[in-house]
């Protein structure tokens, strides 16, 4: 019964947890969505509008891949170092702040030293547009940096379970922005001026990381100094990142083969499919990653359990949501055809419902990479990284030339569903070698303590 009650605990414990992280992504991620509305009525389309994109999507490409590294692989060794005690946990936190920096500053130089051999043979832009590209990319670097080294101190705060704060926290970077939308001036200044509040909403939040994760670090018993690195689990997941990033290019470049319109389709139906599946990954997957964390590290029998538990909910939710939100797409299909200028024509609602369709997947493959980065087992990534960008050309290719651009979508759906299953047989292998080890550890402790008697 003391058991029963154990465990009920730790589900209300998980189910509390899960609940603030999925309030803290809505918080967070509500700023950022009301300025992505706000940008074009406030500046118009134009040059201006067309300089700032080019350089925050160039900006965002070292972002997200760093972010996206750095995040996972620090949550597991940064809960190793709190456990080592105070010294050791204060250490790897300002260590793996520094390198982080280093490393989001050699990234960001690349992508400036891309930027200007491509824009210089943009033979359509203007010198004033070239230049404004060039000065927002080099203001919003100084985002890339901040925000990439912060991600250091978002999952040092996971790895002490508090997820509410650093993910709400994340709304900070994109207030200011909005203010100078409705305040501040237009044209290219304003373009100029909204990078560089950009900037300064990550430092502030920067800042407030710090103060909050402060009394954290004091609260940890002390114990004896010992170092933690993150980067032999680090570089197959970076590897892994690059390759998947390359995934949506093969979509939007073979849907880019067909009529007017067909490019811009897909590029919806995915940024639709984003917002269920950021919200799963940020609130179940994330809660679930730290826990089982800790039940790796304690080599706890209940690991099993838990992760089926983990899967079972996030299929759920995740098939629950897409079903709904196939079902409310069609309902109102043309209205927001309509909305967004998508002409009736194309398979507008074929390729919505088979992107929505890959959530269940999508989500899988999510709670997979968060799961066996939780055990530092990232070397099986790239194999999947790379088998996944091979299907998605393959499956692409003859999808769309079966039934046309709803092929390209209908094949991704099954790409995302096949990789879900390889990454379930991955985790229960995992799961079963880690129950070997602990099984030969009782053995051996089971013998020295006969040969003791």
């Amino acid at each position: 019964m003391q058991g029963d009650g154990s465990a009920s605990g730790e589900r209300r414990v998980f189910r509390s947890q899960t609940m603030r992280a999925a309030i803290g992504t809505i918080l967070g991620n509500l700023p950022g969505f009301l300025l992505g509305l706000a940008i074009l009525p406030a500046f118009g389309v134009g040059r201006d509008t067309d300089a700032y994109f080019f350089a925050y999507g160039l900006a965002l490409f070292p972002f997200s891949i760093l972010y996206m590294v750095v995040e996972p692989t620090v949550l597991p060794v940064a809960r190793n170092a709190a456990v080592a005690g105070r010294e050791s946990f204060s250490l790897f936190v300002r260590t793996m702040y520094r390198r982080v920096l280093l490393a989001a500053n050699g990234a960001m130089l690349v992508t400036l030293a891309l930027a200007v051999i491509v824009i210089r043979f943009e033979s359509h832009w203007t010198a004033a547009e070239k230049t404004l590209s060039l000065s927002s990319l080099a203001v919003l670097g100084v985002f890339v940096v901040v925000g990439a080294a912060n991600g250091v101190l978002d999952s040092c705060l996971y790895a002490l379970d508090s997820f509410l704060l650093p993910l709400a926290s994340q709304g900070i970077r994109t207030c200011l922005p909005l203010i100078v939308c409705f305040l501040g001036p237009h044209g290219a200044t304003g373009v100029l001026v909204m990078s560089g509040t950009l900037v300064v909403g990550e430092i502030v939040r920067g800042i407030w990381l710090w103060i909050r994760i402060s009394p954290h670090v004091a609260s940890l018993p002390p114990g004896e100094l010992k170092t933690f690195g993150i980067w032999s689990t680090a570089w197959p997941q970076a590897i892994a990142m690059l390759i998947v990033s390359l995934n949506p290019i093969v979509g939007r470049t073979i849907a880019g083969q067909f009529r007017p319109g067909s490019l811009t389709l897909v590029d919806v139906a995915e940024r639709l499919l984003q917002a269920p599946l950021q919200l799963i990954t940020f609130s179940v997957v994330l809660v679930a990653g730290a826990r089982w964390v800790e039940l790796i590290r304690r080599n706890s029998s209940e690991l099993r359990k838990d992760v089926i538990r983990g899967v079972r909910a996030v299929s759920i939710v995740s098939t629950g949501t897409a079903g709904i939100l196939v079902l409310g797409f069609g309902l109102t299909g043309n209205i927001l055809a309509d909305h967004l200028h998508i002409p009736l024509t194309l398979s507008w609602k074929a390729v919505l419902a088979a992107t929505l369709l890959g959530l269940p997947g999508a989500a899988i493959i999510n709670v997979g990479t968060r799961f066996l980065t939780a055990a530092q087992r990232t070397s099986v990534l790239p194999f999947f990284a790379s088998a996944s960008l091979a299907a998605v050309l393959v499956g692409d290719l003859v999808g769309a030339h079966i039934i046309g651009v709803a092929g390209i979508a209908w094949a991704t759906m099954g790409v995302r569903l096949a990789t879900a299953i390889g990454f379930l047989i991955a985790i229960m292998r995992v799961i079963g070698q880690l129950e070997r080890a602990r099984t030969g550890d009782t053995l051996l402790a089971s013998n020295a303590t006969q040969e003791v008697a």
